[in-house]
Parts: C-alpha cells; structure tokens; sequence
C-alpha cells in the first residue's frame, strides 16, 4: 500500500533501485520526502538533502490519542498537509516502471518464457515458438528499448510479479540455473534456464541483484 502522506503535493516519489535518482514524472508539487531504494542497502525515507529521516518518535505520536495533535502540529510545521494523505493503490502495478534487462527463452511452469526484471518487479512474456526463436533477443532488445512496462504488463498473457509479493527466492540449481520463488499467496514460481537461453543487458546479473534486494531482511 502507498500512502501520500509525505509530500506537499500528491504522490512521494520513488527511487530507482538500481541508480537511486528520483523520478520527476511521479512527483506532483513540491517534494519533501522520498523513499531512496538500493540493491546492497535497505530502502530508507530521506529529505530532499538526502539524509535519513527519523520519524520513529512522530510515528509513536501519531498512534497515541494523547499525543496525537502534537505530531500534527509537528508534520505541519515539517511542510507535510496530513489531510492530502489518501491511499494511492492496493497493489503495485509496473506503471512508472523501468525496465532494466532480459532473458530470453527460460522454462517457467514448462513454457518457454522471456524474462524482463523492472525496478519494481518481474515481467514474464510468452516465448516465441521453436521457429521463430531466432528473433527472441532483437524482440526482448525492442521491448527493453521501448521502456513501456505498463504497456507490457497489461498485454494479454504478460504476467507482472510486484517485487513486494515476493517472500523468498532460492537459487535451487547452479547449472543449468533454476530459481524458486515463494509469494505471498503461497504460490511457487521457478525460473529455469535452458540451452537456448540468452541474457540481453547482462539479464541474469541483474536478476541476480534483484532477487537478493528482494529477499533480504
């Protein structure tokens, strides 16, 4: 759930988890706050200079009704309207998303499958037939170039795996590589290479990096 509770105008805005920068479309009036995410850190919420905030104090505030004006005054004179607060989605969608880097021609649930990793989740894409395999890696370079992972997620028989569904994830085999993932449904997902698979934009180190992010405590 994401909650625009830090932001003088609409939605905070998040940090790609691979470069840390900010992304403009997704801010709306003037910034105060936003989630910094990193692949060898855990995400931490910073001000525009670029530290910490600590708001464990404030937090304990707000939830106790004796004190609770007090922390309203206190985000009132941070800048922060608590009455623009409202709930922005339920799930997370690959809207705003990156897209990072592929992998053609995995085996997931015994259908060949083409792998985008996006900075907020996991795309899977039908693979071409046996046939036509030999365009997989110039169609997964168009899909990576074209940068429209909303588009990509929603088209029928795409499936979009939100970073935050994910409880674990195991390597379960070094070679061929195959990977399991937990969500929390409790459904399992693996992710097998094969023979004919092939990395565009370095698509099983990123996988690598994301998995481990996802996953750590």
């Amino acid at each position: 759930m994401v909650v625009g509770v830090v932001d003088r105008g609409e939605q905070v805005g998040q940090r790609s988890p691979v470069t840390g920068l900010a992304r403009g479309d997704e801010l709306r009036g003037e910034r105060i706050a936003s989630w910094r995410h990193s692949w060898t850190e855990p995400a931490a919420l910073v001000g525009v200079d670029g530290a910490p905030l600590e708001l464990t104090d404030l937090a304990e505030m707000a939830v106790d009704p004796a004190t609770l004006d007090q922390a309203r005054a206190e985000l009132a004179r941070s800048g922060v309207d608590v009455t623009a607060g409202r709930h922005v989605q339920q799930r997370a969608t690959a809207d705003h998303a990156e897209i990072y880097a592929g992998i053609v021609n995995l085996m997931v649930a015994k259908r060949r499958t083409d792998l985008l990793v996006l900075s907020n989740g996991l795309l899977l894409v039908p693979g071409v037939p046996r046939l036509k395999m030999r365009t997989s890696l110039r169609r997964m370079a168009q899909r990576i170039e074209s940068g429209d992972a909303q588009a990509l997620a929603t088209t029928d028989g795409n499936r979009f795996i939100p970073y935050e569904e994910i409880v674990a994830a195991e390597r379960l085999r070094r070679f061929p590589v195959k990977y399991g993932l937990t969500l929390h449904s409790g459904e399992k997902v693996e992710l097998r290479r094969g023979g004919e698979s092939e990395d565009v934009a370095d698509g099983q180190q990123v996988l690598e990096r994301a998995l481990q992010s996802v996953t750590r405590d």
